[in-house]
């Protein structure tokens, strides 16, 4: 029961520290699009809403996110694995 509870306060503050980046994230790059380009107008294209330990299941169950994210981020899916694939929209992200 004790090493249930400290797993799930480790959670929440895995969450939390997620959260905190996400904003902070935001903070950021809201500025400099003001710094930049003050009288600009952007739209952004929402593409995927996911946490981080959720994106592998959900390219590989959500019927067409794979394909669709493989050609936002350019990744070239001809000849290869369902899995090298996942892994280079993996790695795309995080550049």
């Amino acid at each position: 029961m004790l090493q249930y509870g400290r797993r799930e306060r480790e959670r929440e503050r895995e969450r939390e520290r997620e959260r905190e980046r996400n904003v902070e994230m935001s903070k950021i790059e809201e500025y400099l699009i003001y710094l930049f380009t003050p009288p600009s107008i952007f739209l952004v294209d929402h593409a995927w809403t996911y946490r981080v330990s959720d994106c592998r299941p959900q390219l590989e169950q959500i019927p067409g996110l794979l394909e669709r994210m493989a050609a936002l981020m350019d990744v070239q899916p001809e000849e290869r694995t369902k899995e090298e694939i996942i892994e280079d929209i993996l790695q795309q992200m995080w550049k």
